[in-house]
C-alpha cells in the first residue's frame, strides 16, 4: 500500500472518529501502517556490508588458523591478537612486545609462531603464554612457516639464507643458501615434501627468484626465475605453484617445475602477499599503492578488484577472504559468489532427498598406479571423513590413493572408493553429507570404512 494512501486513511479514520472495540479507530490505522511498513522491505534499503573487526592500530600481517574458526592479527604498534572473527570477539591478546613481520599456525592450530627482528617467538593459542623464544637469530627476519607435519618451522629475511629448525628443540637442522637477494615468500608444499623461497628486488630492478628446496636433505630442485620479489604459494592440490613476476602472477606445474600460464595485468605491479583459495580456485593479490585483485586460476581473470590492502588470506574453508587495510580494519568478505559451479561429471552425484546407491563402473587399473595398501594412512583417512577434516583428507589422498581405494573398495563403497580414488576431496563430502554411505561415518565400524 502506498505511503499517502495510509496517511489518508489514517485522517479520514480521525475525521470520523468513530471506536472499535472501545479504542481509536486512528490508533487502530497507525499501528496497521506501522506493521505493514515493517513487513514490507524498503526499497532505499542498503545492501548488506560485509563484517569489520575493529582494531587498536593498523596491522601488518594476519592469518586464519587451520580450523578456520581464529583470526590471528599482528599490530603496527606491537601485540597479536587473536580474534574469533565469527562472533567479532577477540579471544586473546599476545604480550609481544614489537609487531611481527609473519605469523604461522602450526597444523593443529594450538601455536603461532610470530617473527619478529632477530627472533622468532612460538605460543599457547589457547592461554596466551609464550612457549619458546629462538633468539639470536639474522637481523629482519620477514617470513616464518610451519611443515605440515609440525616437526620443522623454517624462516629467512634479510640474509639471505633460509633456516629450518626443530621448533621444540629449536635445534637448526639446515641452514640453505642459494639466493641473491632478500627473502620475502617461503611456505611449504601440502604433502611437506618441497619448500619454496622466493626473493628479489623489485624497486632497484634486480630480478626475482623462487628456489624450490627438497625439505628433508636440503637439496636445491629447481630455480624459477620471475620479475620481482613477493609472496610464494602452493595450491591445496599441491600441483601448482604461483608466485608474483612483476605483469601479474606466474604459475608452475609442481610435476616438471614449468611454467604452465601467467595471470598478466596491463602494467607493472608489485604484489607483496597472495592468498589461494581452499578449492584453489581463486588467488587473491596486494601490494603497496595498487588494488587489491581477485583471479580465477582456471580463466586467467580478474573477478573483482578489492581496496588496497597491507596483508589478506583466505579461511581455510569456503572463500571467505580477510584483507587488512590501512584505516585499522580487518574486512571480511565472502566471495563464493564469483565461483561459477563446477561442471557436473558422469561420476558425479547430486543431492536428494533420498539417494539411491549406485555402482559405478571401476576404472581400469594403470601401471604404476596400484600400490600395496598401507593400513595407517587408510585409518588416518576414516578418522578424517569421520571428522569432516579436509586438509587430512588431502594429504593422504595425495599420498597414497591406492591405499584408500583398496580400503573403500569393499561392498557399498563403490561410488565413495571412486571419489577417494580420483581425489575428490569435494565428492566424498558430499556422499558422505547426504548418507550415501552411513557405514563410512560409523565410528565403531572399521571395515567398511
Amino acid at each position: 500500500m502506498k505511503n499517502w494512501l495510509r496517511l489518508a486513511l489514517a485522517i479520514t479514520a480521525l475525521l470520523a472518529g468513530p471506536l472499535i472495540d472501545g479504542r481509536p479507530a486512528l490508533l487502530i490505522g497507525l499501528r496497521a501502517a506501522k506493521a505493514e511498513l515493517q513487513a514490507t522491505p524498503s526499497q532505499t534499503t542498503k545492501p548488506h556490508k560485509d563484517r569489520v573487526l575493529k582494531l587498536e592500530s593498523e596491522a601488518s600481517a594476519l592469518t586464519f588458523s587451520p580450523g578456520g574458526d581464529v583470526l590471528a592479527v599482528s599490530l603496527n604498534f606491537g601485540g597479536i591478537e587473536l580474534w574469533d572473527w565469527q562472533t567479532g570477539k577477540k579471544r586473546v591478546k599476545l604480550s609481544a612486545n614489537a609487531a611481527a613481520r609473519a605469523l604461522a599456525f602450526s597444523p593443529d592450530g594450538r601455536l603461532l609462531a610470530t617473527a619478529h627482528s632477530q627472533r622468532i617467538m612460538i605460543w599457547n593459542t589457547t592461554t596466551g603464554k609464550l612457549v619458546k623464544q629462538l633468539q639470536g637469530l639474522p637481523r629482519k627476519i620477514e617470513v616464518v612457516a610451519f611443515s605440515p607435519d609440525a616437526k620443522r618451522l623454517a624462516f629467512a629475511g634479510s640474509d639471505l639464507a633460509v633456516r629450518i629448525c626443530d621448533p621444540s628443540t629449536g635445534r637448526e637442522m639446515h641452514v640453505l643458501k642459494d639466493h641473491q637477494n632478500e627473502i620475502s615468500g617461503l611456505c611449504f608444499s601440502p604433502d611437506g615434501k618441497f619448500l619454496a623461497s622466493s626473493s628479489g628486488d623489485f624497486l632497484k630492478k634486480k630480478p626475482g627468484e623462487v628456489i624450490v628446496w627438497e625439505v628433508v636433505t636440503g637439496k636445491l630442485i629447481t630455480s624459477l626465475q620471475t620479475r620481482q620479489s613477493g609472496d610464494v604459494a602452493f595450491t591445496p592440490d599441491g600441483t601448482l605453484l604461483v608466485a608474483p613476476d612483476g605483469e601479474g602472477l606466474s604459475i608452475w606445474s609442481t610435476q616438471t617445475w614449468k611454467k604452465q600460464k601467467q595471470l598478466k595485468t596491463f602494467f607493472e605491479v608489485e604484489y607483496e602477499r597472495i592468498s589461494i583459495s581452499a578449492d584453489g580456485r581463486l588467488v587473491a593479490a596486494c601490494g603497496l599503492a595498487i588494488e587489491s585483485e581477485i583471479w580465477d586460476i582456471a580463466t586467467g581473470k580478474v573477478l573483482k578488484e578489492l581496496p588496497q590492502m597491507r596483508d589478506l588470506a583466505f579461511a581455510p574453508t569456503g572463500h571467505l577472504l580477510a584483507g587488512a587495510d590501512r584505516d585499522a580494519k580487518i574486512k571480511l568478505v565472502d566471495l563464493g559468489g564469483l565461483v561459477p559451479p563446477r561442471p557436473v561429471t558422469e561420476h558425479a552425484a547430486r543431492p536428494a532427498a533420498n539417494p539411491v546407491r549406485k555402482q559405478v563402473e571401476k576404472p581400469a587399473r594403470k601401471p604404476g598406479l596400484i600400490a600395496p595398501p598401507v593400513a595407517a594412512d587408510a585409518t588416518r583417512m576414516q578418522q578424517a571423513i569421520i571428522n569432516n577434516n579436509v586438509g587430512t583428507i588431502t594429504r593422504v589422498l595425495e599420498g597414497h590413493p591406492t591405499a584408500v581405494r583398496w580400503k573403500l573398495g569393499k561392498k557399498n563403497g563403490s561410488g565413495l572408493h571412486m571419489a577417494a580414488y580420483r581425489g575428490n576431496v569435494a565428492m566424498v563430502r558430499l556422499l558422505l553429507k547426504y548418507d550415501a554411505y552411513p557405514n563410512a561415518r560409523n565410528q565403531e565400524n572399521s571395515v567398511p570404512l
